[in-house]
């Protein structure tokens, strides 16, 4: 299990996560507050959301 956290940059300090499986490159975001910033690091791994 890959774990990626992203820092959203607002001022609730909140933090977004991608949890990915190595083998398939599956993942899920839990908590996306800023889904685009989501979506953007896991294209850039490589990575398909699919939760």
């Amino acid at each position: 299990m890959l774990i990626e956290q992203i820092w959203t940059g607002n001022a609730y300090r909140n933090f977004n996560y991608l949890l990915a499986c190595p083998e398939t490159g599956e993942a899920m975001a839990i908590d996306p507050l800023d889904y685009d910033k989501c979506l953007s690091k896991a294209k850039e791994k490589g990575w398909e959301i699919t939760q």
